[in-house]
């Protein structure tokens, strides 16, 4: 947030987008995207706190993850956690068991997540 902030200050000093990325030690590329993902059409000018609102929101998921829509391929990985496979082990399983069922290719990340945050991901943290 306070380096969103300090690019809104130095853009209104007028600097260039390179000038603003050398100040903050960061790749040009950076602080262009920054300022074309987060000034939208009807804005005059780039906000700090608005880019960061913005931002967030962008952050939020929308979509519930696919270990809790679908209760099938829940239970298929709880079976597998229950007998102490590693998230890594039962993504691979996943998908050599079910090679023709993309739904079900979760990377271990999704079943980390599902475990980290039960209410959201259906799993209990008393797997791990």
């Amino acid at each position: 947030m306070l380096e969103r902030q300090r690019i809104a200050t130095l853009r209104r000093q007028g600097m260039s987008v390179r000038a603003i990325a050398a100040q903050l030690g960061r790749a040009p590329s950076t602080v262009s995207r920054e300022l074309r993902r987060n000034v939208a059409a009807h804005d005059q000018d780039y906000d700090g706190d608005l880019a960061h609102a913005r931002a967030r929101e962008r952050a939020r998921r929308s979509r519930p993850g696919r270990l809790l829509t679908d209760s099938l391929l829940r239970a298929a990985v709880r079976a597998k956690l229950e007998l102490e496979w590693s998230p890594e082990q039962v993504a691979v399983w996943l998908r050599t068991q079910y090679p023709d069922q993309p739904g079900w290719h979760v990377c271990h990340e999704t079943i980390y997540q599902a475990l980290y945050h039960g209410g959201r991901g259906g799993l209990s943290r008393e797997l791990t």
